[in-house]
């Protein structure tokens, strides 16, 4: 797949992936990873699914979006801090799995179903109340916005 600017249409995923540094670098926390995501985001969208991996801090000019020591940026680069390489992995993981879902959500609503708060609600995709979203996760999993994005998900 080749990188290119996002269309106009929001699920356009062709040529949407992301490529994480090869290593690990010490930091305060542990561990860091950097990446980036080949398009820019949709903050909007991206900063309302990053609730499901924990309470989510946006920069006033709704750039840059951070949760549990993940830090996305508009224009597609992140930063994920970990105690450890295993919660590391996790993090990063999780980050590409709410980010392609955020990026290419189709509205099918597997999602909203698996979700035991009632946090979750279609309004044409997938939206987050954060309000109610405990950041369980169990909304995660099979998705058709992740699964027919091949191999995008191997760290």
């Amino acid at each position: 797949m080749d990188a290119g600017s996002l269309g106009a249409d929001p699920n356009d995923a062709a040529g949407f992936e992301f490529h994480s540094t090869s290593g690990y670098n010490p930091c305060l926390e542990g561990l860091s990873m950097e990446g980036v995501f080949t398009k820019p985001l949709d903050m909007d969208r991206v900063a309302n699914m990053m609730n499901i991996i924990g309470e989510v801090t946006v920069s006033p000019d709704r750039d840059i979006a951070e949760a549990q020591s993940i830090t996305v940026f508009k224009e597609g680069p992140a930063m994920i801090k970990a105690r450890d390489e295993g919660e590391l992995v996790k993090k990063g993981a999780r980050l590409k799995e709410v980010v392609f879902r955020a990026m290419a959500c189709a509205g099918c609503g597997i999602c909203v179903a698996r979700c035991p708060e009632g946090a979750l609600r279609l309004e044409g995709q997938a939206v987050v109340d954060q309000n109610k979203c405990t950041h369980c996760g169990a909304c995660l999993g099979p998705c058709p916005a992740v699964r027919f994005v091949p191999d995008q998900l191997d760290i």
